[in-house]
């Protein structure tokens, strides 16, 4: 067991080196996303001015620009590149080197991307987070910080477990970047990234917040951050999700285990 643990262990020290190797680019990828934000601003005044309200969905002015702030940031922490790289390598012909490697190849991409993934939140996320704290003198208390942090986690598990199912049909599909953007524009539409699920319609919003998972992307942790949902609407959206999480991840497991057996019966 703690020989297999090394193992993992050498492919996270991997990604670490390499993401490390692109450290301009890290610094580049802070400054974008905390200015990408910005080009929303005179378009969701100009929504507010016409409104002739001063809160939309219960949100004033303010707090809709903190929360495409916050949006921003829990990208950072919640959008795993596992499908890009499965993808890489079933296009590049290195599937079938890796898979006889004495590793679970599934669990050896995960642990490396997810490498990558701690390292942009230490140098992005976190000093991302302190800034939009102080300029938008956002009170985030202990037990907000604790919910906003489990609701990161439940995120990446479940793009983890989608990003998984997705790369699966790669096996079978080879090319899969046109089917990604589509599912991705849904979820983005869905979770609360393009607009806060507040501003729906209250029977839509309450499907989308409470019977489906894709909330915890963007709305829950987001709504978290700026302190604009309370602790018992925030636990919970969370455990509506991580059961999804937790469900598409058996799932995706037993795609794999089917398309592990495709692969072999192909190679003979």
């Amino acid at each position: 067991m703690f020989e297999d643990a090394g193992k993992y262990a050498a492919f996270f020290k991997m990604g670490i080196k390499d993401e490390l190797a692109y450290v301009g680019d890290v610094i580049i990828s802070l400054i974008l996303r905390i200015g990408a934000p910005l080009v929303m601003l005179a378009v969701w005044y100009a929504i507010y001015l016409a409104s002739g309200t001063a809160t939309i969905g219960g949100f004033s002015l303010s707090q809709t620009y903190s929360y495409f702030f916050a949006v921003s940031l829990v990208a950072v922490f919640t959008v795993p590149s596992v499908l890009w790289m499965i993808q890489d390598d079933i296009q590049g012909g290195a599937l079938g080197a890796n898979l006889v490697r004495p590793v679970n190849y599934v669990l050896s991409t995960i642990v490396m991307d997810l490498s990558w993934g701690l390292l942009q939140a230490a140098l992005i996320g976190v000093p991302m987070g302190v800034l939009l704290v102080l300029l938008l003198h956002i009170a985030l208390s202990p037990m907000y910080l604790a919910l906003f942090v489990s609701e990161l986690a439940v995120a990446l598990l479940l793009m983890y477990a989608i990003e998984m199912l997705i790369a699966a049909l790669a096996i079978y599909l080879t090319y899969i970047n046109s089917l990604y953007s589509a599912i991705y524009t849904a979820i983005a539409f869905i979770s609360g990234m393009t607009l806060p699920l507040n501003f729906f319609p209250q029977w839509a919003s309450g499907i989308l917040q409470y019977a489906l998972p894709f909330q915890i992307l963007a709305y829950t942790p987001a709504a978290t951050f700026i302190g604009a949902i309370a602790v018992p609407q925030a636990l919970e959206s969370t455990a509506v999700a991580l059961a999804w999480a937790l469900a598409l991840s058996l799932a995706a497991a037993l795609f794999w285990r089917h398309a592990m057996k495709r692969i072999t019966i192909a190679g003979g």
